[in-house]
């Protein structure tokens, strides 16, 4: 909304609930939030409004992207190598932001003689980026959009708003009731900085003992440190909803990690006439170290010396974790022909994470191939290329929890007994001391078929797989001091169709080739712990669900079925109605047909899993030209929009959708009868989840655009270079979808039960790389 459409939404919601309160004589409610301030009505405060700020406009911006990249290699008979040097800089599209990145790779292999090599890799890193504002929930992005449209970006004194007493805007303090950061407090009034150090070296070395008998040896060392350091200034430039309350607070951490892993092998390949066997033995270890430090200051004397001893020091805090992991394996081959294909393999885990009565988890596989195409009775076939068909079944094993997640951690703080301040240690975690492995098996069923001299090949794959022992943080009543904890609980079941398409469409001087992939998973949960018992995970008011013969995380919440058209349809309606409701309201479905709405009516509402995912790249290629396309898109998902809690209904003094100025009016103007009248005291179904919450995720992006140009070879001579080649490439596109907010791929969280969550996600931007290769 602008904000002429703000400031008129915003005088509905009063008068909507003036309506509401008069008739009950609830004064207090009435000139509190039910009398649109007149100040606001004034012809210099419309005037000076106007059209308002375009917050997005704002604070998103076209960044520039620099990429250099350059590598050398050679060597002689006996030794190789090649080192590489990057530097990538980029700007955000949002507002302050920036990245740099500094990297060094190199190899270099030495044979000592016929029987042993060795080498070693390296590589070096440093990053640097502002990432100011780009959190999510209430950051930069979600701001953009609820920030009210009726405030400037400055006042007249170069302040950030209403809140600043010696402004003329501070008149509208309270008509405004500004209770957002405003946006500039979180990028322009704060400087925030993460420096990230990575180094990893490996070194290797390979005996052939025998002949076809070969061992290898590895020792891999990495090291990650990172230093964040944030300032905050006082008062957030009068951008702070606490107004002039707000210190300046300094923050400073550092943490570093180092990680080494062993690797030894033992190969074995040998053919003997038609017979062809390969076996492995492995063993592996690996150890993390972690390490942190916090400090916080506060109440800096001024904005300018920003070094944390200039504050005062509030907090600081230290923690250190490590972990282990110990894998022995086996594996073995057998082919015979080339076409019948068979293999197993054992591996066996041990991971410091779980008791000590559960550390070990031992996970088996095998497969079977059969290449049907080289039978007699399909050898000679000129338009079958390859034909063969696969199986496998395999156990994989999931460890990825917290380092002591099985064993008590104490905690230390103050609490005050009569008058004094006593300090002492508390238990901060509910551990499971039985915590064991997380094991999927997992069955697959292929098909690979290539046909007319491989210029049309195809890949389909069946998938069934059950997951027991789930890993899942479970809530848990609050009287235990603790909100939840993680367990082994349920079973799951994924099962899905992958198929896989390449073509080569035209061959000759110019050559269009297709690659086309699709898939689809369905998900159900099979069991919950000893008694089934479902359960809900909340993020701000949003629920996802788990529950036997359900999907997994399911969006839970109530039904909305448009609005209540007319106080005819409300009286029709009866008992069945969310209490408080009138004519415009959300009309909530009686889901379980009780004639009452209550909890009992919290339904499903959607789900983040697509019915398919897809993709499709076609290239082309002409006189040196090459022209790439790439399309993938989604299908049958829903995203949970945390945002339209606030956007698509009146919530204060926030910014909402465009569209939701076609809401219901009366019974004569019921707007498009889905979204209901503002008010100023909304019914309280408007702050729980529903599906007016819920939208669909579907869409089609145009992925990738890449065009380029290799100079013919006399050319790139006359210039002493060996090749050259000039392209553009264009990355997101655009994309074709009916969600309300930027991007139906950007979700708050990645992984995790809480995958299709959006609340004001980093968008995936437009980027547009022009680049020139050279080689030498």
């Amino acid at each position: 909304m602008n904000a002429p459409e703000w400031l008129a939404y915003e005088k509905a919601a009063r008068d909507n609930s003036y309506a509401t309160f008069a008739a009950t004589h609830d004064a207090g409610v009435i000139n509190t939030v039910a009398i649109f301030p007149a100040v606001l009505s004034e012809k210099k405060w419309v005037d000076k409004i106007g059209n308002g700020t375009d917050w997005q406009d704002v604070l998103f911006r076209t960044g520039a992207t620099h990429n250099v990249q350059i590598s050398a290699s050679g060597g002689s008979e006996n030794t190789q190598f090649m080192i590489s040097g990057n530097y990538l800089g980029s700007e955000g599209v949002v507002d302050q932001n920036s990245y740099q990145r500094f990297t060094v790779r190199s190899n270099l292999r030495h044979t000592i003689s016929s029987k042993v090599n060795i080498g070693l890799n390296t590589s070096l890193a440093r990053v640097s980026s502002d990432d100011i504002g780009t959190g999510g929930k209430a950051d930069v992005v979600s701001l953009a959009l609820q920030s009210t449209p009726a405030l400037p970006v400055y006042t007249e004194r170069g302040t950030l708003g209403p809140l600043d007493p010696n402004s003329e805007w501070y008149t509208l303090k309270d008509a405004l009731a500004a209770s957002l950061w405003h946006p500039y407090s979180t990028t322009r009034e704060q400087e925030r900085n993460r420096l990230t150090y990575n180094s990893q070296v490996t070194g290797f070395l390979e005996w052939k003992i025998l002949d076809g008998l070969a061992f290898k040896t590895s020792l891999s060392a990495t090291y990650n440190g990172i230093r964040y350091q944030s300032f905050w200034n006082s008062v957030r430039n009068y951008g702070y909803p606490g107004g002039d309350t707000q210190p300046a607070e300094g923050k400073y951490k550092t943490n570093q990690s180092f990680n080494w892993v062993t690797e030894n092998t033992l190969n074995y390949n040998k053919a003997f006439g038609e017979h062809a066997v390969t076996g492995l033995l492995g063993y592996t270890v690996q150890e993390n170290k972690y390490e942190e430090s916090n400090i916080l200051s506060t109440s800096f004397p001024n904005n300018e010396v920003k070094t944390l001893n200039a504050g005062k020091p509030s907090t600081a805090s230290t923690l250190a974790s490590e972990w282990a992991l110990i894998s022995y394996l086996a594996r073995a081959t057998y082919s015979y022909q080339g076409k019948y294909l068979a293999s197993a393999s054992i591996r066996a885990d041990g991971s410091s994470r779980f008791g000590v009565n559960s550390r070990w988890g031992y996970f088996p596989s095998a497969s079977a191939g059969w290449r049907i195409s080289e039978e007699d009775f399909l050898k000679d076939t000129d338009w079958l290329s390859n034909l063969k068909l696969r199986a496998s079944y395999g156990v994989t094993g999931n460890n990825q929890i917290g380092d002591y997640s099985t064993i008590r951690l104490l905690d230390y703080d103050s609490y005050a007994s009569g008058e004094k301040v006593l300090y002492g240690a508390y238990e901060s975690t509910l551990p499971d001391k039985d915590l064991k492995w997380e094991r999927t098996s997992q069955v697959n069923v292929g098909l690979d078929a290539s046909f007319f001299n491989q210029r049309l090949n195809l890949a389909i794959d069946y998938y069934h797989s059950v997951t027991n022992d789930l890993l899942l943080e479970v809530p848990i009543p609050a009287i235990t001091g603790f909100t939840s904890y993680l367990t082994n609980i349920g079973k799951l079941q994924n099962q899905g169709l992958e198929f896989s398409l390449t073509s080569v469409n035209i061959k000759g001087p110019f050559e269009w080739s297709t690659n086309f992939n699709i898939s689809g998973n369905r998900n159900k949960i099979l069991a919950l712990g000893n008694n089934n018992a479902a359960f809900n995970i909340n993020d701000f008011d949003a629920n996802v669900r788990f529950e036997v013969g359900q999907p997994m995380a399911y969006f839970y919440g109530y039904k909305i079925d448009g609005v209540i058209k007319s106080n005819a349809e409300l009286a029709s309606l009866g008992t069945a109605v969310w209490r408080g409701s009138e004519a415009g309201d959300p009309k909530v479905v009686d889901v379980d047909h009780s004639g009452t709405i209550d909890e009992k009516d919290r339904t499903n509402i959607g789900s983040a899993q697509p019915d398919f995912i897809w993709s499709m790249t076609n290239n082309f290629n002409f006189k040196g030209f090459d022209l790439s396309i790439m399309l993938s898109g989604s299908e049958g998902n829903e995203i949970f929009n945390q945002n339209a809690r606030y956007l698509k209904r009146y919530n204060g003094a926030r910014g909402a959708y465009k569209s939701v100025t076609n809401y219901w009016k009366s019974e004569n103007e019921p707007g498009d009868g889905q979204i209901p009248k503002p008010r100023s005291v909304a019914n309280t179904v408007q702050n729980l989840a529903t599906s007016y919450w819920v939208e669909d995720g579907s869409f089609v992006r145009i992925k990738n655009i890449r065009l380029g140009y290799t100079l013919p070879k006399k050319a790139t001579q006359k210039l002493g270079l060996a090749a050259t080649k000039i392209y553009v490439n264009f990355e997101n596109v655009y994309v074709f979808s009916d969600y309300s907010n930027y991007d139906p791929e950007a979700s708050t969280y990645t992984t995790g039960a809480l995958v299709g969550l959006d609340f004001g996600s980093y968008p995936n931007p437009l980027v547009c790389t022009i680049g020139v290769n050279l080689n030498f």
